[in-house]
C-alpha cells in the first residue's frame, strides 16, 4: 500500500510539473508569434495594376516546430525521474521487508536462547528434587529396621506380588551392614523366575553355588537353574544341572523331580 500510494504522489507532482512546462511552452509560442510581427505583401495588385499592400499573419510553422522537441524533451524527461522514482521507492520497500526480517530473527534468536536457559534451568531443578528425594528414601531406610522390611517382603511374596518384592529387596540391598543379602537374592530369583525372566533369575540363583555353598536354598537354587535353562530350550544345559543336583543332595525332594526330568 506504501508503495501505491508513493507512485500515485510521485505521478501526481510529476502531472503537475507537466503541465507547468506546456504552459510555459505555449506562452513562448505566442511570444515569438507577436515577435514576427505583421508582414506586408508587395505583390498583390487590384484594379488599374495598383499594387496594394496587405499584412500577412506571420507564419506560425517555425513556432511549432521549436516547442514540439521541446515537449517531447520534458516528456522523456519526466518518464526518466517516474522510473528512478519507482526505482527508489522499491529500494525502501525491500529495504523495509529486510530490516524487519532481520529484527524478526533476532527476536526469535533471543526467545529461543532464553527458552534454552529456562529448560536448563529446569532441568537443574529437577535433578535436584530427585537428589533430595533419593537422599530423604536413604535416610528413611536407615531408620528402618532390616528385618521389618524382609519380613514385609515375604509376606509380599506369597501375595503373588513379585515386582514389589523386587522393589522392596532393591531398598535392603541398599541399606548398610544388612547381613540378610543370602535371603535377599533367594527371593529375588523365585520372583524373577515367577515373572518369567529366566535369564536374570538363572544369574540370581548362580550366587548359591558359587558364594553360598552351604546355604539351605542351594538344593532349590539348583533345581531352579535347571527349569529355567527348560523354560529356554536348553536341554543339555538343564541337564547338568540336574544331575549336579542329584549327584550333591540325593535325598532332597527336588532331586526326586530331577532324576525324572535327567531320564
Amino acid at each position: 500500500m506504501n508503495r501505491i500510494l508513493a507512485k500515485k504522489l510521485i505521478g501526481g507532482s510529476l502531472l503537475v510539473l507537466f503541465s507547468l512546462q506546456i504552459q510555459g511552452c505555449l506562452k513562448t509560442r505566442a511570444q515569438l508569434r507577436n515577435e514576427s510581427g505583421p508582414e506586408v505583401r508587395s505583390d498583390f495588385r487590384g484594379e488599374g495594376g495598383e499594387e496594394r499592400s496587405s499584412a500577412r499573419a506571420p507564419s506560425s510553422a517555425p513556432a511549432v516546430q521549436d516547442v514540439k522537441p521541446q515537449v517531447n524533451y520534458l516528456v522523456e524527461e519526466m518518464k526518466d525521474e517516474l522510473t528512478r522514482l519507482s526505482g527508489r521507492v522499491e529500494d525502501l520497500e525491500r529495504q523495509q521487508r529486510e530490516n524487519e526480517k532481520s529484527s524478526n530473527q533476532e527476536q526469535a534468536k533471543e526467545t529461543f536462547h532464553a527458552l534454552e536457559v529456562r529448560v536448563s534451568q529446569l532441568e537443574k531443578d529437577q535433578q535436584s528434587i530427585q537428589e533430595s528425594a533419593r537422599q530423604a528414601q536413604e535416610e528413611a531406610l536407615v531408620r528402618q529396621d532390616p528385618a521389618d522390611l524382609l519380613k514385609e517382603t515375604r509376606t509380599l511374596f506369597k501375595e503373588g506380588k513379585y515386582q514389589e518384592v523386587l522393589d522392596q529387596l532393591a531398598k535392603l540391598q541398599r541399606l548398610p551392614k544388612f547381613k540378610g543379602l543370602e535371603d535377599v537374592f533367594f527371593l529375588k530369583g523365585e520372583s524373577l523366575f515367577h515373572l518369567k525372566q529366566y535369564k536374570k533369575a538363572v544369574v540370581e540363583f548362580s550366587r548359591f553355588p558359587e558364594k553360598f555353598t552351604h546355604s539351605p536354598h542351594l538344593p532349590e537354587a539348583l533345581f531352579k537353574i535347571g527349569l529355567s535353562f527348560d523354560a529356554m530350550g536348553m536341554k543339555e544345559d538343564a541337564k547338568g544341572f540336574y544331575q549336579d543336583l542329584v549327584e550333591k543332595f540325593p535325598r532332597s525332594t527336588q532331586a526326586k523331580t530331577a532324576r525324572k526330568k535327567i531320564k
